[in-house]
């Protein structure tokens, strides 16, 4: 294993995550069962904090998810509400209460301030295309 010799080197292993499915926070809400556990990577808008349950909410054209921000480091921590930030995390599912409550347990966050969403959407409608057409080939 190329990982192992490189540790047992000095040199630090690297972690292979899976890859992140790229969605909105609209189709997180609406595809919540098929989505359970998977990675995903979303762009929304704070729309609030709350530090003492490391917890903070997000929001894209009307639809909301609530983010587990508690495993990141507090420079990582989303501060500015109204700012637009890439979220990227495992999507949690707690169906214990008979409704499915959606939870995005972060891993990453990032301030993606300036980002042209409507741009931003386009692109990703382009890469399901391409993404169709190489799977359907």
């Amino acid at each position: 294993m190329a990982g192992r010799e490189d540790a047992e080197a000095g040199e630090p292993a690297l972690i292979q995550l899976p890859a992140c499915r790229i969605v909105t926070v609209r189709e997180l809400c609406e595809q919540v069962g098929a989505l359970a556990n998977a990675q995903v990577r979303f762009v929304a808008r704070l729309e609030s904090i709350d530090c003492v349950q490391g917890s903070a909410t997000f929001e894209d054209n009307g639809a909301r998810v609530v983010v587990d921000t508690s495993l990141l480091a507090v420079s990582q921590q989303p501060s500015r509400v109204g700012g637009l930030y890439s979220v990227m995390g495992e999507v949690e599912v707690d169906d214990a209460t008979g409704a499915e409550a959606l939870r995005v347990r972060a891993r990453i966050v990032r301030a993606v301030e300036g980002l042209d969403t409507s741009l931003w959407e386009q692109a990703l409608a382009i890469r399901r295309q391409y993404d169709a057409r190489v799977a359907s080939a």
